[in-house]
């Protein structure tokens, strides 16, 4: 969001959950929270995206449905493990630990004390 906004760029922020960002830790949260809010971002939590057209998006809220416009659309949608790769290295007799998201989606601070911990093991 921070890299597309340009002065009279009007940005618009949805999601689905009822906070912004949840999965960070607080001061970074409240650090990019502000920064939005400080480059006239419309942040709007509880509002799921329906249906994408030329010119604007369908969202609904729970005071029900709204069209804003838009002339681009970016989409971040969740977060999944893949790690085929550690796998395919373990089945040739690798020595492999697979830690960060890799392992499980979550919170950086978490991922971080993880590869602390298995370092500290080698």
């Amino acid at each position: 969001t921070e890299l597309l906004h340009t002065p009279g760029r009007k940005i618009t922020v949805i999601d689905m959950l009822p906070r912004f960002a949840d999965n960070v830790g607080r001061t970074a949260r409240w650090s990019l929270i502000e920064r939005l809010r400080l480059m006239g971002v419309n942040m709007r939590p509880n509002t799921l995206l329906k249906e994408i057209r030329d010119d604007s998006i369908l969202v609904k809220t729970d005071k029900g449905e709204e069209v804003i416009p838009a002339d681009t659309v970016i989409m971040a949608v969740g977060v999944s493990s893949v790690n085929d790769f550690a796998g395919n290295l373990q089945e040739m007799g690798c020595d492999v630990i697979t830690m960060g998201d890799a392992k499980d989606p979550r919170k950086i601070t978490e991922a971080v004390r993880e590869g602390f911990e298995e370092a500290l093991k080698i």
